[in-house]
């Protein structure tokens, strides 16, 4: 397995979809609807939609594999307000790494109605039903539904890097990959303005160009500013 807080290449991935719900949340219905009726009281724009959430992820010479199960968005937001430390269930994601080509890493502030309303990260979501396919789950396509639905880019039009990065934190597992488009970051945000300006309810507030290890912030998710630490360049520092 990755050690904590390290990343590793990623030339393969293989993601199962089991037929059965989450083991783990079957064993928590009572815990996990009273927590969702208190998120739901503090935030009532937040959806119990479908996500999906692993039961198993290995990692070896390259690739990834795993076992995916369909469930509830509660059961997620629930395993991280009790800090993703169970071993029984693990979140992957895959997050594509928006590059200007001027060089900065575009970032996304989430709006005020989202769970993480005002922090920064790489366009992205969790995966859910409709990035199955078969009875496997295409994590690239996820990126580019993600990244399009938020910020109206087309990862098609960018030059995608030949290799991932997965990144783990406890159960957390981001799927990173750069995307190096043909415009500046100037440019490119003016376009992800406009489309954020003509979305009803936009899942971002705007977007924020990092070109170095000086403009990180407090409000950069914290597994986004340890990729951007290794972008740009930078020892993460972790616990012993």
């Amino acid at each position: 397995m990755i050690p904590n807080r390290s990343f590793a290449t990623v030339r393969s991935v293989d993601i199962r979809v089991a037929p059965c719900e989450l083991p783990w949340a079957e064993a928590r219905r009572a815990e996990v609807e009273a927590q969702w009726q208190r998120e739901k009281a503090a935030n009532p724009h937040i959806f119990n939609g479908e996500v999906l959430l692993l039961s198993e992820v290995c990692f070896e010479d390259g690739h990834i594999s795993g076992t995916a199960h369909v469930t509830r968005y509660a059961n997620q937001l629930y395993w991280i307000r009790h800090g993703r430390q169970d071993t029984d269930v693990a979140h992957l994601f895959s997050a594509a790494v928006i590059v200007s080509s001027d060089g900065a890493v575009l970032l996304g502030r989430m709006a005020d109605h989202t769970i993480n309303a005002g922090q920064l990260y790489s366009p992205c979501g969790s995966l859910d039903r409709s990035d199955i396919v078969g009875d496997r789950v295409d994590v690239f396509a996820n990126m580019a539904r993600e990244v399009v639905e938020e910020t109206g880019l087309d990862l098609a039009e960018a030059e995608a890097a030949p290799e991932s990065l997965i990144y783990r934190a406890d159960g957390l597992f981001a799927l990173f990959r750069i995307y190096r488009f043909d415009r500046d970051a100037e440019t490119l945000m003016a376009e992800i303005a406009r489309h954020i300006a003509d979305d009803p309810e936009p899942e971002l507030s705007g977007m924020v160009a990092v070109r170095g290890l000086d403009d990180l912030s407090e409000d950069i998710k914290p597994y986004m500013a340890d990729y951007l630490r290794h972008h740009f360049g930078e020892a993460i520092d972790r616990p012993v």
